[in-house]
């Protein structure tokens, strides 16, 4: 039976028990069928809404405040924990961005890399050489290309088209000097409110860590590097 028509039988239900008692039970019947029908259809909205956004791959919550995350220390796992929250967003079908630093994957083909992509994320790479790597690359060399990174990542935020960024090895730009403190943290500052900005990789400045809403410190406790066992093909890339 449409709503409205049982809202309809009810009045005149408890009009007619006023009829038959005083008109104060009249009141208290309207009243309460007034405030539960608009329960009802409160909730029948909203109801309605969530299911329209979950379809349209939106997430209400996401969209009202992205936080900042950061994954730093000397352990494993930095890369490994963004990687993870790339898949877990994907599974709600979020817009997933993914910019590294420092890696060079035509030489490690990075397994990370090859499953994101297939699962629909974007991944954008800039500084590919490091120095402790390729001797022959100069501090200058690598200051302008996180430079160029930085101007990227700005653009993105202009776009304003994922839910979340990931910014893998970004913090070894500022560890080693390629990137400044204050440069990182206007960078925080100005993300789109909605987006979920993920750092990652040692180095993160105690002011970087006061920005950030959620910080993991990975410490190594043992490696398989400290008994000469080298990196693993689908392991550690």
């Amino acid at each position: 039976m449409c709503f409205f028509r049982r809202l309809h039988l009810r009045l005149c239900e408890a009009r007619s028990e006023a009829k038959a008692s005083h008109y104060k039970s009249f009141y208290y019947s309207c009243s309460f069928v007034v405030i539960y029908s608009l329960c009802v259809l409160c909730d029948s909205v909203a109801i309605f809404l969530n299911g329209y956004f979950n379809s349209k791959g939106v997430n209400c919550l996401m969209k009202k405040r992205g936080l900042i995350q950061i994954y730093t220390g000397e352990g494993k796992g930095k890369t490994t924990a963004a990687v993870g929250l790339a898949v877990r967003a994907k599974g709600h079908n979020f817009k997933v961005g993914y910019v590294y630093f420092h890696k060079a994957p035509a030489r490690w083909k990075s397994g990370e890399h090859q499953i994101l992509e297939k699962i629909g994320v974007d991944i954008f790479g800039f500084a590919k050489k490091h120095p402790y790597f390729f001797k022959e690359v100069t501090y200058n060399e690598m200051r302008e290309e996180c430079q160029k990174g930085l101007k990227f990542i700005k653009n993105l935020y202009q776009e304003n088209r994922y839910d979340m960024l990931i910014l893998d090895e970004i913090l070894i730009s500022l560890r080693d000097g390629f990137l400044k403190e204050e440069e990182m943290i206007e960078l925080m500052e100005s993300k789109p409110p909605g987006m979920e900005l993920v750092l990652t990789g040692r180095g993160a400045t105690q002011k970087i860590i006061e920005k950030a809403d959620l910080v993991s410190e990975i410490k190594k406790i043992k490696h398989p590097y400290d008994s000469g066992i080298q990196r693993r093909k689908g392991i550690e890339f």
